[in-house]
């Protein structure tokens, strides 16, 4: 594997270490440069495009504890699964809550009906959420349009919105959620932004898409499938309002790969400005299931990699986003919180994440004005965002850090004329070893690199070493403050192993979840009984065992209208008095949860004139108020 002696032979972390003290000396005792923020260069406000989450159900309580953290009008994605039955249903339901609590909405359109598809097969081992027929392109494609169509106007009828946004696919560039071909997809896009923006109603819904998995995925074509979009609309006179992808890496890749300044460039050559350009799903990674570094979504790397993707979200005024996602999914047995089961910011029973109290912490400040910063040239794991209040300035520093690997193909690529895999092989074949046994140059040139290759790889190579270091170390940071001869700090917020991350407390907390879930499904049984009740129907003497409404209409005898709204009624009031209020106790204000500042003392801060010095911890963040 590329790499895997640097993984190997990397020094293990110090568990022990603590900001306060005087943190792990090594290679990185000081950072190669310092980060800086200039209180006399002002940016325009972040505004709405600071606020992005997505989620798989509409839960009122949920957007209320989004809201509280100041994110208004926010963009929030939600899935039509058309190929479903009844598709229109719950994203209904969804749309309603979500445009009531004054966010805009990105309705995400995708999967191909059974009888419409050109690919019958029911079942593969691919994926379940999209089985062969519904990844396959439709037998019709304007009939598939007029079916999506019918379905938005399904959703007004019963939530009385229509979403902000139409996104039509999303990543069509992995085989379980698309089998058709370029052409096919180019096809189907055509017919169904033509097809909605033919009819007066729709007028005022935004078009786009592909959801790209990889923003510059080509799908076989001869260039990234958002810029062939973007030809084809210009060419063709097809809608096309954004472009969207999904980022699942570290924060300073779209600041490396300058995926915004490709697409922006290429609008601008097609006088198409106007076009907006949407994250419209992130995250460290795409899922928690069958993943060993899962706990990292309940801990605070999730935090990390937040604060460093609206970083640049901020730097490149990229037009939306939307975090995956705000809660966790409801599919574990028992009590999952902080077990690393899913991907949200909240736990099922109401556990605020590190990444949710980084939210709390950064939301208010979108309306304010930003502060220019700089990073130092060749930085790929820190990121800084500053905000000037009435009385102090906010700082969030991150410390998002970078895998080797990545890093080794970013600065091949960047350097040399060589594929990254095919350079490693030269280099272990020339005798390079981990730590700093570099081969010379002769050796190199004897594998078959040029001279300037190796040059370059030996130039490179102690900044990949650098990564491996960082990946387990505390980190030596200076962030400079231009023009302020005496920084005074106020108050800190560090979110690392040992500081704000309920995660490590989760024993602690295990009781009071229980209590939770105890009173959530005793109120959802309660609900349940009311409406059989209403209809007359004896409730049984426990709870029936059914996967979906039609099973429960057999399990209780009733019809299939009674189950259903049976099914709803238990299920919206578990999931909302999961999110209650308790009587005798309020579980984000216990000593495993409550969010606690430092002063600079207490934080491990040193302050020389106007520089503040400090550790961090690999993927930790430290949100510092200073005076004005």
């Amino acid at each position: 594997m590329l790499l895997q002696t640097f993984l190997l032979l990397a020094v293990p972390a110090m568990a022990g270490w603590h900001p306060a003290g005087p943190g792990q000396q090594g290679p990185d005792a000081q950072s190669k440069g310092a980060l800086t923020v200039d209180p006399d260069v002002s940016l325009p406000p972040a505004g709405n495009k600071m606020f992005g989450t997505a989620n798989w159900g509409g839960i009122q309580r949920l957007l209320d504890m989004y809201n509280g953290t100041g994110a208004q009008n926010g963009l929030y994605r939600i899935k039509l699964y058309t190929h479903r039955p009844n598709p229109a249903e719950d994203p209904a339901y969804h749309l309603r809550l979500v445009k009531q609590a004054g966010h805009r909405v990105l309705l995400t359109c995708k999967g191909t009906p059974l009888e419409m598809a050109t690919d019958k097969t029911e079942w593969d081992h691919l994926d379940d959420e999209y089985p062969p027929y519904a990844r396959s392109m439709p037998e019709d494609p304007q009939a598939y349009a007029d079916y999506l169509v019918s379905l938005l106007f399904e959703m007004h009828t019963l939530s009385g919105f229509y979403p902000d946004y139409v996104e039509i696919w999303a990543e069509p560039d992995r085989p379980e959620h698309w089998s058709g071909s370029l052409e096919d997809l180019m096809l189907l896009y055509e017919t169904i932004a033509r097809t909605i923006r033919s009819d007066p109603a729709l007028a005022g819904i935004a078009l786009g898409g592909l959801g790209m998995a990889g923003a510059f995925s080509d799908m076989g074509g001869s260039q990234s499938v958002l810029l062939e979009l973007t030809d084809r609309a210009a060419n063709q006179g097809w809608p096309l309002d954004f472009l969207s992808w999904h980022h699942y890496t570290v924060g300073s890749e779209m600041r490396q790969n300058r995926i915004t300044s490709v697409l922006r460039d290429r609008l601008q050559q097609h006088h198409l400005p106007e076009v907006e350009l949407i994250i419209s799903e992130w995250n460290i990674f795409p899922s928690a299931e069958n993943n060993p570094d899962a706990l990292g979504f309940d801990g605070p790397h999730s935090a990390a990699n937040f604060a460093a993707v609206i970083s640049v979200i901020l730097e490149q005024d990229i037009d939306g986003h939307t975090f995956f996602q705000l809660h966790d999914v409801d599919e574990q047995q028992g009590i999952a919180d902080l077990l690393g089961h899913s991907v949200g910011a909240i736990t099922r029973h109401g556990v605020k994440k590190p990444v949710f109290r980084l939210m709390e912490l950064i939301n208010p400040m979108a309306n304010l004005t930003r502060l220019a910063t700089s990073l130092p040239e060749d930085e790929f794991s820190l990121s800084i965002m500053a905000f000037e209040d009435a009385d102090k300035i906010r700082l969030v520093v991150a410390n998002d850090v970078v895998d080797p690997e990545w890093l080794w193909s970013v600065l091949i690529t960047e350097r040399t004329e060589l594929l990254p895999g095919i350079a490693w092989k030269m280099l272990i074949g020339a005798g390079y070893a981990y730590p700093q046994r570099y081969p010379k140059v002769q050796a190199l040139e004897a594998q078959g690199m040029s001279r300037s290759d190796a040059e370059a790889i030996l130039g490179l190579l102690p900044e990949v070493e650098m990564a491996v270091w960082r990946k387990s170390h505390p980190r030596h940071v200076q962030l400079e403050v231009a023009n302020q001869p005496g920084v005074q700090i106020q108050r800190v917020w560090t979110f690392d192993d040992y500081h704000n991350n309920p995660l490590l407390r989760r024993e602690e907390l295990l009781p009071f979840l229980e209590m939770i879930e105890f009173r959530a499904v005793a109120a959802a049984e309660d609900a349940a009984e009311a409406v059989l009740l209403s209809y007359g129907v004896p409730p049984p003497p426990g709870p029936p065992k059914a996967r979906n409404p039609e099973e429960l209409a057999i399990a209780l005898g009733v019809e299939l209208e009674v189950a259903t709204e049976v099914w709803i009624a238990y299920w919206v009031t578990l999931h909302e008095e999961r999110l209650a209020p308790q009587p005798d106790f309020e579980i984000n204000n216990l000593p495993a949860t409550v969010l606690q500042a430092d002063s600079a003392q207490g934080a491990g801060i040193r302050v020389m004139g106007n520089t503040l010095i400090f550790p961090m911890l690999p993927n930790s963040v430290r949100v510092i108020d200073i005076d004005l």
